[in-house]
């Protein structure tokens, strides 16, 4: 074996490791984190904490989302293994101090809230640091780190749409402070996880280098101004594919599953939050499938298709009772292929760009999927989705088509069905 082939060999064995590191580390993290916010509504329950508490943190998280573009100026430049690492001892040491307060007296509603207003920013940071990590990785595996984004969002659908919020939920209704314990046992895992993660990343950087950015890349980001324009060019990465599909995940999303609740009963609305929950983990992978048959635009296209007819199916059959169980599983069927949309275009804005390309497009990813679900969230709300979804879903439904023609226009990025080679040479991969 050549010298280059061996150190190729070496080099995506480290890559293999720091991802498996990080996304079991992650795991962990993130069944500890969602864990202690099920219990926020169990606590509001018990009359632990008042009902404004819930508008309160939810307000709290949106306005912070939309400070994203600050965030990915601050953390651009730092090392993403050493951020995690960083993240989850933050959150070890607030997790102490939560428990500490509680054995002096504190009532545990007012620990509880407190904790959470204090670790609330982390999950913006982490989204962030994930996506410059996985960026890194692509520069030395591109499919390989594809295939560990995929990975990464239906792992995280799984464990917080189907597993650790209701767990959270029956834990506290337990002892609340048993949310706490578990989540600091599972933080104090991740940390090694996550340094065993953030070596291997680090090593896999010295053994292959830093990417050089080109300098017409640099020319072509040189304000956020020319990178908006760019990046809206070029619809597989631009921002305002990810508020498109944001925006309609939110008008097909919670207040649609209150109405089947209202209307059809508790456990009805249980069921179907566990199996839209098990619809949005295999979306990421059908996604990635379908990328390897048809290409990445054609994906893009099919996905935005899919979710139109779905949320389409929806608003005709779930107002009647005789249509209930199809309007349902249309859906799951929207929440599978919203996803698979979604995580494709976290996966080829890794895959595609780099360097200050990937922070700026990340930038205003970030700042246009927390615009877009405060948006849908809003529009649901005036459209009284509660009450009657057919009007949200058919908006949805006509979102939906406009992102499909926009994706039309998927071209001008190397790897995408259509790229032409005056794209290619402004620099992009």
């Amino acid at each position: 074996m050549t010298d280059d082939k061996r150190q190729q060999a070496a080099l995506s064995r480290l890559v293999r490791q720091s991802r498996m590191s990080m996304l079991l580390g992650w795991v962990l993290s993130a069944v500890g984190s969602s864990l202690t916010e099920g219990s926020s509504p169990a606590l509001v329950v018990l009359s632990s904490l008042p009902a404004a508490w819930v508008a309160f943190y939810s307000t709290l998280g949106n306005v912070e989302d939309m400070l994203s573009p600050l965030a990915v100026r601050l953390l651009g430049g730092l090392r993403p293994g050493r951020v995690l690492v960083a993240c989850e001892v933050y959150d070890v040491v607030l997790l102490l101090g939560s428990l500490t307060a509680f054995f002096l007296g504190i009532p545990i509603g007012g620990v509880l809230a407190a904790y959470l207003v204090a670790a609330s920013p982390l999950p913006l940071v982490l989204d962030i640091v994930e996506e410059i990590y996985g960026a890194e990785m692509a520069e030395f595996d591109p499919e390989m780190s594809f295939r560990f984004t995929t990975h990464f969002y239906s792992v995280s659908a799984l464990v917080n749409n189907v597993v650790s919020v209701p767990v959270g939920v029956a834990l506290t209704f337990v002892s609340p402070v048993l949310v706490l314990v578990a989540n600091l046992v599972l933080s104090l895992i991740a940390i090694a996880l996550r340094y065993l993660g953030a070596r291997a990343e680090e090593r896999a950087v010295l053994l292959g280098g830093e990417v050089e950015q080109d300098a017409q890349d640099e020319e072509l980001f040189a304000s956020s101004t020319a990178a908006l324009a760019f990046l809206l060019r070029r619809p597989v990465v631009s921002p305002l594919s990810v508020l498109g599909r944001s925006f309609c995940a939110a008008l097909s999303g919670s207040y649609v599953l209150i109405y089947v609740g209202t209307v059809h009963g508790h456990d009805f609305y249980l069921w179907l939050m566990v199996c839209t929950g098990l619809g949005s983990a295999l979306g990421p992978q059908l996604g990635r499938r379908l990328r390897a048959a048809v290409g990445t635009a054609t994906t893009l296209r099919v996905l935005a298709a899919a979710s139109a007819a779905a949320s389409l199916g929806a608003a005709l059959l779930l107002p009647a009772r005789s249509g209930l169980y199809a309007g349902c599983l249309m859906l799951v069927l929207v929440q599978t292929a919203s996803w698979a949309l979604g995580t494709s275009f976290v996966g080829e804005r890794q895959v595609l760009l780099k360097g200050k390309q990937f922070l700026d497009a990340t930038t205003w990813a970030q700042a246009a999927g927390a615009l877009g679900g405060i948006l849908g969230g809003w529009c649901a709300l005036l459209l009284a989705a509660d009450e009657d979804p057919r009007l949200s879903l058919l908006v949805c439904t006509g979102t939906f088509l406009v992102l499909y023609l926009y994706l039309g226009r998927a071209s001008g990025l190397p790897g995408t069905d259509q790229s032409d080679q005056t794209d290619q040479s402004a620099g992009t991969r």
